[in-house]
């Protein structure tokens, strides 16, 4: 009996537990049943979500909407692209009449639109609550939604409009990922400060729109917006749903190199807003972040990389170029400087330094190992002194004023600015056709600021003049400012003859046939400017236009065609400049060409590479080549032997007869070539003409 009863108790158990299972499977969307029961036509139920960052008010709950828009859906690809429409429009109310299968259409929503979000996280998290009640038959159903959005049509609108705009502002082609998230972080940092209220009751403190036209949000809208600048400048991101600092939090990650990074720009931001400042303890962190950012971790990308920790210690940084100067809170909060990469960091001071604005040449701080007194700086660790005595938070600089915020005794806040001494240095070019000039302009008094001096083709820089006297002959002109001045960069014409041409190539050249060579050099101080013409002649031919055949760096390569025994010749050309426009200037050079081949010797032993066609080559070479009298005897060789040559060639006796004229010759290179051999010869024939001679004595 007992057994009896174990065994229904697990039956029981197993029927409680399929009971369970079923009803987790027709509620892992929702909690409302469907209307109706088996036997009716008609059924209905309802669908909701909310955005975990923001609880939808009970007034959007209990709104009644009216019904904008209709639309048809035939099967479930439909469905899905009118839902993605209207959500996409921002409607707030539509209606979808739909024919399909609707055996299970609660699940079949929950599917089609968590398609529709997980597949865009801007459009997921500009979504704060929906409700969809439907009403439906075996193959159709209508399908009425409420939807409540971050934004509306027309501030999407806006900020796709503005996104545009100021990444066409900060962002250029040329940067790298890495630059390119550091100044999208910044700029929402920089014009941005965190508040869950607008000052618009129409504008939502959880959008993207809020922080554009109010500069104010919350963590939602910082993501949002991060999301949409880092996409549009082309580089991977994602939003992250989660919590930190006891409640709902949004962060981003981003994608560098193929590694992706935690961003919360909204933690990069000071609380309460400190302008001018931006922290990086939350720029590109790997998943240590997870020390107080916690989320569902299956859901996102991995981020395990650690290439820029180096960020995660600047404290109340300001960016000047590629330098951050920032406190450095892994050494006592000292003022430090590093570039964009990590490289280059330097200590500036050993006083503990916060609210850091770089402005031109200096640094100004609250210096904490003196009160907290306003101190500058130059950036490069010099002329450290105090600016006023007084404790100074939210530094920046705007205008060239100079803001602070002085903490008084009593703990009270009285904002005040300095304006900043200022002096305007002005540069221009004489003549004006000479050059151009660049870095002038208005700058604060003891910025060190360098003027450049470009020439124009045909032109060179002399010296910066002011008040006519000469103060640097160097075209780019360092120094102080201290005062207003103004200054000249005086250029002067070129000399025409300083325009030279320089032939090269091609040197010695071999060839026994019709042959395109080039004839190869460059021009001097070229410009195509000062240039306006270029011509060339082989010998006497006819001038020929060549300016076409060269590059920006005045380099040429004419192709010539010469035939053998058309050697020497002589090249020339002749440019003219608009410098002075009657000059006209001249320069020729001689190539001798000679021609690698034995003629003769090559027609009778039928080949140019037997042993002794290569012999006789090297003897010219060796020998007759390096005397005027062989290069002449070579010269006139080559002018006259190919007709013989060719009639040799077509003749089997003359070969015969020729190679018999020719094997003494050959003999006595041979020999040239192995004096030992030579010698032993002469030796032999020696001993045995003196072994004749007594021969013939002694008969």
């Amino acid at each position: 009996m007992s057994r009896l009863m174990g065994t229904k108790q697990v039956v029981l158990v197993l029927f409680i537990l399929m009971l369970c299972l079923g009803i987790g499977v027709n509620y892992a969307y929702a909690n409302e049943p469907e209307a109706g029961t088996p036997g009716n036509t008609i059924s209905s139920g309802s669908i909701s979500w909310q955005n975990p960052l923001m609880a939808p008010t009970e007034q959007q709950r209990d709104k009644q909407y009216t019904i904008l828009s209709t639309i048809e859906a035939n099967g479930r690809a439909e469905l899905k692209s009118a839902i993605e429409q209207e959500f996409t429009q921002r409607l707030p109310s539509f209606s979808i009449h739909y024919i399909g299968d609707t055996s299970n259409i609660k699940v079949l929503l929950y599917e089609v639109i968590d398609e529709i979000l997980d597949a865009d996280d801007y459009l997921k998290y500009s979504v704060g609550y929906y409700n969809a009640k439907y009403t439906y038959s075996p193959n159709e159903a209508t399908i009425e939604f409420a939807v409540s959005y971050v934004n509306t049509r027309e501030q999407e609108d806006y900020v796709e409009q503005q996104v545009l705009i100021i990444l066409a502002q900060i962002i250029t082609p040329e940067m790298s990922p890495l630059k390119k998230v550091k100044t999208i972080n910044d700029y929402i940092v920089l014009n941005s400060q965190y508040s869950d209220t607008t000052n618009d009751p129409n504008i939502n403190a959880h959008s993207a729109y809020a922080l554009l036209k109010e500069g104010q949000g919350v963590c939602q809208g910082y993501a949002l917006l991060t999301y949409k600048m880092l996409e549009q400048a082309g580089l991977p991101v994602h939003i992250i749903s989660g919590s930190a600092g006891g409640g709902p939090h949004a962060w981003n990650l981003v994608q560098i190199n193929n590694y992706w990074y935690h961003l919360d720009v909204t933690w990069n931001d000071p609380v309460p807003n400190s302008p001018g400042q931006v922290n990086y303890n939350y720029f590109l962190r790997n998943n240590t972040i997870s020390d107080d950012h916690s989320w569902d971790t299956p859901s996102y990308p991995a981020a395990t990389d650690s290439s820029f920790a180096y960020f995660h210690v600047m404290r109340d940084a300001s960016s000047q170029g590629d330098n951050i100067f920032f406190s450095h809170e892994a050494d006592e909060n000292y003022l430090y400087r590093s570039s964009i990469d990590g490289t280059g960091l330097q200590k500036i001071n050993n006083n503990r330094s916060f609210y850091i604005t770089a402005a031109g040449n200096w640094i100004y701080y609250s210096n904490y190992s003196y009160g907290g007194y306003l101190f500058k700086i130059r950036n490069n660790g010099t002329d450290e002194s105090v600016v006023v005595e007084e404790h100074a938070i939210n530094t920046y600089v705007k205008d060239n004023i100079l803001y602070y915020t002085y903490v008084q005794p009593d703990d009270t806040y009285i904002d005040r600015s300095i304006t900043l001494n200022t002096y305007s240095i002005a540069a221009s070019a004489e003549p004006a056709e000479g050059g151009t000039v660049s870095g002038g302009g208005t700058y604060l008094d003891g910025d060190i600021i360098t003027l450049t001096a470009t020439p124009n083709a045909g032109y060179d820089f002399v010296n910066w003049t002011e008040d006519g006297t000469p103060v640097s002959e160097e075209a780019s002109y360092s120094f102080t400012v201290s005062s207003d001045r103004t200054l000249t960069a005086v250029f002067a014409q070129k000399n025409p003859a300083d325009v030279l041409i320089h032939i090269s190539g091609p040197g010695s050249h071999f060839s026994t046939t019709v042959e395109d060579i080039y004839i190869t050099g460059y021009i001097s101080n070229y410009s195509s400017a000062t240039i306006s013409s270029l011509e060339f002649q082989l010998n006497s031919d006819n001038w020929q236009d060549i300016k076409p055949l060269l590059n920006e760096a005045g380099e040429f390569r004419i192709p010539v065609t010469i035939q053998p025994g058309n050697n020497p010749f002589e090249i020339k050309m002749q440019f003219v400049s608009d410098i002075t426009t009657a000059t006209s200037h001249q320069i020729s050079g001689e190539i001798t060409l000679t021609i690698d081949e034995c003629f003769i010797a090559t027609a009778c032993f039928g080949s140019k590479y037997e042993p002794a066609v290569v012999l006789l080559r090297n003897f010219r070479d060796d020998f007759l080549m390096k005397t005027s009298w062989g290069r002449a005897f070579v010269n006139f060789y080559y002018h006259t032997s190919p007709p013989y040559a060719a009639q040799i060639a077509d003749s089997q006796g003359l070969k015969e007869f020729t190679r018999v004229l020719l094997l003494p010759f050959i003999a006595l290179v041979y020999l040239l070539y192995h004096p030992l051999l030579a010698t032993t010869i002469l030796f032999a024939l020696l001993v045995t003409f003196i072994h004749k001679r007594r021969n013939l004595i002694t008969e």
